[in-house]
């Protein structure tokens, strides 16, 4: 039993299965995430639109990270300034995505596309590294097997820690985050940090 051994440390979601090669991704990986855009008012003399509140850092399948999705609609809930559009690793190469807040590592977040070229259609969003995002139904980083437990309302299924200490949840037992709302999927990815220390990654 791993109870209290492991925590999460990096969650992804998206909209279509995928089988990741790269050590810190090998679950399934799907993903969508809610944004909302800004209904501010313009400020006075200017008519440019104001941003009083930033959109909250919390993964659903709607809005901004919603299946139809584009990198547009994400400059225009995060503003342009905070989106950028650059390669991630992606294995034993590397992809281009969408990247939310790149210069931030508490809010950073990687957005992948299926059609890369245009930037639409979202295909993987991955929290990892000291992110801060919530996923759907609370899934974050730091997690341990019992919060996990607690969230899928039933013990699941790990693959198993390969050389580099990673082991994906390969089954959620048909429990609670085997089925999201809007039809996402979330894949966790645990990572043992040492004896005693072990590291679940959503």
């Amino acid at each position: 039993m791993l109870a209290g051994s492991v925590v999460v440390v990096r969650t992804v979601f998206g909209c279509s299965m995928m089988a990741m090669t790269m050590a810190s991704v090998s679950a399934q990986q799907i993903g969508n995430l809610q944004g909302q855009p800004s209904n501010a008012a313009p400020t006075p003399g200017t008519g440019k639109p104001t941003r009083a509140n930033p959109a909250p850092l919390v993964v659903a399948c709607s809005g901004a990270f919603a299946r139809d999705s584009h990198h547009l609609k994400l400059t225009m809930t995060y503003d342009r300034k905070n989106v950028d559009f650059r390669e991630v690793d992606a294995g034993s190469g590397k992809s281009m995505a969408s990247i939310i807040y790149p210069n931030d590592p508490k809010r950073r977040l990687e957005v992948w596309w299926s059609d890369v070229d245009k930037r639409k259609d979202l295909y993987l969003i991955a929290i990892n590294g000291s992110s801060t995002w919530t996923g759907p139904s609370g899934l974050r980083l730091g997690l341990s097997i019992a919060d996990l437990e607690k969230l899928n309302r039933k013990p699941f299924k790990l693959r198993g820690f390969d050389r580099d200490n990673t082991a994906p949840v390969s089954d959620w037992d048909h429990g609670a985050l085997a089925a999201l709302s809007g039809g996402c999927k979330a894949g966790v990815i645990s990572q043992s940090a040492g004896r005693g220390s072990r590291r679940l990654a959503c």
